[in-house]
């Protein structure tokens, strides 16, 4: 068990525990190490409390388990390779023996009582000269802030800052300042050296972290980093380092070295808990290493006495095959994206709520005879107008600017939720209905399609609002999804107030659906049935990846009724089905013909609206 990281110089300390036995004999033992490394030596430190049988009154030993051959070398162990020697160095309490090449600690005395825990040394000495690189005299040009003509109605700017990094996860302290995690390790805080108002520099306060994506800043400025195995609590060194010391505050879930066992989220809701999402489990491995996969987690602060971590865990969803992005509504709902694959004919946008499962089947609960009900994603987003949605974040005037004044920050869009579409490289825009006691709704493109003709995002994976209002957008470009160079970047996207014309919102109703504009649209164009085409579809969840349109067909317009100021039309169709997916496109109807932005909305009916 891990427990505490903290960096010192030359070295580190790190402290945990060993766990012997189970139910009743069930032993926790602390561990505590200590490593300095200088030269070409690397001294180790460790203790371990005194593993002492209750049945026999007799103390335990303890095996050091290598991978090294060692021998006997009076009473040390040792190993010696062509560059490279270990010995193994006992408390004065503590005796070594060396049996077939592996080494045991245990008391001087078997009967005595040590005089304190299990202790010893690893010397490791390295017959290879250290590293000895020439200082570098490349000086590099400043890095410029870029500005992105690819989200109309926003300011776009990519910030000047490094592409070494790959943002997946972005919070914001209590004084502003904005921390990122990075898919190398890092979690960094960003500063603005040149007061433009742009970040533009970043400092490591934590590393070789596997995968944080997910950050959330304390009260109190600590920085709360969710790693594929646990959630760490970060907070300023005690002893100077600029690596923050490092806690294991909740953990227990399964995972393995694969590449997609991450864990995504950290939503912190008005109790304190915080929510997280694990991707699923589709290859051999242990009931261990499963657990949990595909859940929907809840980590809930817990006393000491209930537990040894912060927080207790709690699965309450499951059924989740990648989800990349979780969010939490002011009203406590909680969001997460899906991506489309083996089970999932569809990009997902699911509400998740306590005991429901929704479609994916992990390898090991793939047995005859498992059919649970499953729930319906909020959103169906067809690939692959999007490929992969990943991150999200919710268009929710901030604090700040409320306390000044503001109500509606993002206008029309307020409330919407923005994804992260990383292999499109674009963003995309979703709204919610609530209909018949369960959310549905609609997707739409955000940013501008397409890649060759401007300059746009190079990978979003990422996306939250800052305490200012802006949308903070992490992209990156990898070798392993997108066959890139492992660079990332930061976009800074501001309101600019002036929106073009296009679909703000499409709301389904008991015969067809309202379509709320972003302004006033031409009266005579948007009576013209010509300028509307609509179809609809479903696809069906198999074991195979992915899936075709199924029972598509067009949609017939009955009748087109604008409200008088011309901001939104309401259409009626010949019917409506529930469980499919309705495509609508609409024509040139702004002033002198003029083309929409967005002009295309995709509105997933689970049911159709009661009149």
């Amino acid at each position: 068990r891990l427990d505490r990281v903290r960096h010192v110089e030359n070295g580190l300390t790190w402290s945990g525990g060993l766990t012997l036995g189970k139910d009743s004999q069930r032993r926790n033992l602390e561990m505590h190490h200590n490593i300095f490394s200088q030269d070409q030596t690397t001294v180790i430190d460790s203790s371990v409390e005194a593993p002492y049988a209750e049945d026999t009154r007799r103390f335990g030993q303890l095996w050091l388990d290598s991978d090294l051959d060692f021998r006997q070398d009076g009473q040390t162990a040792l190993h010696q390779g062509p560059s490279i020697e270990v010995r193994i160095v006992p408390d004065v309490s503590m005796q070594v023996e060396v049996i077939d090449g592996r080494v045991v600690l245990r008391p001087a005395a078997q009967n005595d009582v040590p005089l304190g825990p299990f202790a010893w040394k690893t010397i490791i000495g390295s017959a290879l000269p250290s590293d000895s690189l020439p200082k570098s005299e490349l000086v590099l040009p400043p890095i410029k802030p870029r500005v992105m003509e690819c989200l109309p109605g926003y300011e776009v700017v990519r910030l000047p800052l490094t592409r070494r990094e790959m943002p997946i996860s972005l919070a914001w302290g209590p004084e502003g300042e904005l921390f990122v995690g990075s898919l190398k390790g890092n979690v960094l805080r960003l500063r603005d050296t040149d007061g433009d108002g742009l970040e533009d520099k970043f400092e490591v306060i934590s590393d070789n972290l596997p995968t944080p994506y997910g950050l959330q800043v304390t009260e109190s400025g600590q920085v709360d980093a969710l790693a594929k195995f646990a959630l760490l609590r970060l907070s300023p060194s005690k002893v100077g380092s600029p690596i923050w010391d490092t806690e294991v505050i909740a953990d227990g879930w399964g995972y393995t070295a694969d590449y997609h066992d991450w864990a995504v989220g950290l939503e912190r809701d008005s109790r304190g808990n915080y929510s997280i999402v694990l991707p699923c489990q589709q290859d051999e491995r242990s009931e261990a290493a499963a657990k949990w996969r595909g859940h929907a987690l809840k980590l809930i602060p817990s006393l000491q006495s209930e537990s040894p971590r912060s927080y207790r865990v709690e699965s309450f969803a499951s059924g989740l095959r990648f989800p990349m992005g979780l969010v939490q509504t002011p009203e406590g709902d909680l969001f997460a994206t899906d991506n489309q694959g083996n089970y999932n004919p569809f990009n997902e946008l699911n509400h998740l709520r306590p005991g429901k499962r929704y479609g994916f089947i992990n390898k090991l609960e793939n047995k005859d005879g498992f059919s649970p009900p499953f729930e319906s994603p909020a959103i169906n987003l067809p690939h692959p107008w999007s490929r992969s949605v990943n991150g999200i974040c919710l268009l929710n005037t901030p604090g700040k600017l409320k306390a000044e004044g503001v109500s509606r920050h993002f206008g029309p869009f307020e409330g919407h939720l923005v994804g992260s579409e990383m292999n499109g490289r674009s963003l995309i825009r979703m709204s919610l209905q609530l209909v018949n006691g369960n959310y549905q709704g609609a997707a739409y493109n955000f940013s501008l399609p397409g890649l060759d003709s401007y300059e746009t995002f190079e990978g979003p994976i990422v996306c939250e609002v800052s305490p200012a209002g802006d949308i903070y957008v992490g992209n990156l470009h990898d070798s392993g999804w997108g066959g890139g160079q492992n660079t990332g970047s930061i976009v800074r996207v501001r309101p600019t107030g002036k929106l073009p014309l296009g679909i703000a919102e499409v709301r389904a109703t008991a015969t067809g659906f309202q379509v709320d504009f972003t302004g006033p649209v031409d009266s005579k164009l948007a009576l013209d049935p010509n300028q509307y085409q609509i179809r609809s579809y479903r696809r069906i969840s198999t074991p195979a990846y992915g899936g075709d349109d199924q029972d598509e067909q067009p949609e017939s317009i009955q009748s087109l009724q604008p409200t008088p100021d011309g901001t939104s039309i309401r259409i009626e169709l010949d019917s409506l089905r529930a469980g499919f997916v309705y495509e609508i496109n609409i024509g040139p109807i702004g002033d002198e013909a003029g083309k929409l932005f967005p002009a295309q909305a995709h509105y997933t009916m689970r049911s159709v609206p009661r009149n």
